[in-house]
């Protein structure tokens, strides 16, 4: 099954179901899963359910992703503020 999408739809700079020729992208993922799945003996409604379920975690996993990234964004910007603000401290001369 892996082997003949990626004979089929792979193109020379552009890897479908891989990022790199090795490592499995989300699309390689997802028919990895459909193969094991239907390997297990899962019929077309269970399969269906199971692929309708990916397109929730995905967008779970993606809003989980952004909010990290916004977080980690906020702490920087506050760390590099801090670093500012105590720099500037050091900057001016001690009041006598």
């Amino acid at each position: 099954m892996f082997q003949e999408r990626i004979k089929a739809e792979n193109k020379p700079g552009q890897k479908v179901l891989t990022g790199d020729g090795v490592h499995m992208n989300p699309e390689g993922d997802k028919l990895m899963a459909t193969g094991v799945l239907q390997a297990l003996g899962l019929d077309a409604a269970q399969m269906k359910k199971a692929q309708d379920a990916w397109v929730v975690l995905a967008a779970e996993a993606k809003a989980a992703a952004e909010a990290k990234a916004k977080a980690a964004a906020e702490a920087k910007a506050k760390a590099e503020a801090e670093a500012k603000a105590k720099a500037a401290a050091a900057e001016v001369p001690a009041a006598k």
